[in-house]
């Protein structure tokens, strides 16, 4: 049985109160915890950011594949789709043919695969290379684009008289 006494040391005690010297580890543990935790926000934002102007960047190609094939706007939402339901998965489940394909042709793996390992094993070299593939798919969107543009016929025919 506890006595009284015995409560009474444990919560009334004598000892000076902890003081500033005390007090400084678990500030810098703080203070780095903070840091790391902007850090993390940062390259998620990065991460994010990359992966939205990816996803923009196809979307206007597969959406400038009306210059060429005409009514193109179910192909162009079926390719979006698959970009974003190839890219919820982890490429490493997909066999090597298609694997090449989420890298190429529909690029999901820069979307959602390869931000996520950046997440899970930091490297710079693999962000680097993240920011050359949303680069060059920006570059080609916009190519693709100005190609079509020169392509383009008006829908509304507007005949003058002489």
């Amino acid at each position: 049985m506890i006595e009284v006494t015995d409560l009474t040391k444990t919560f009334v005690t004598t000892e000076k109160q902890p003081g500033l010297r005390d007090s400084l580890p678990r500030i810098a543990a703080f203070v780095v915890t903070a840091a790391l935790a902007l850090l993390l926000d940062a390259l998620i934002a990065v991460l994010i950011g990359l992966s939205a102007l990816i996803f923009v960047a196809f979307s206007v190609i597969a959406g400038a594949l009306a210059f060429w094939i005409g009514q193109s706007q179910n192909l162009a939402m079926q390719l979006q789709n698959a970009m974003l339901t190839f890219g919820l998965y982890p490429v490493d489940i997909f066999p090597g043919l298609v694997r090449v394909l989420l890298y190429t042709l529909i690029p999901a793996a820069f979307v959602g695969s390869i931000p996520a390992l950046l997440l899970a094993d930091f490297d710079w070299g693999r962000l680097a290379g993240l920011f050359l593939v949303t680069a060059a798919l920006l570059l080609v969107a916009r190519t693709v684009f100005a190609l079509g543009l020169r392509r383009y016929e008006s829908g509304n025919l507007v005949t003058t008289r002489s």
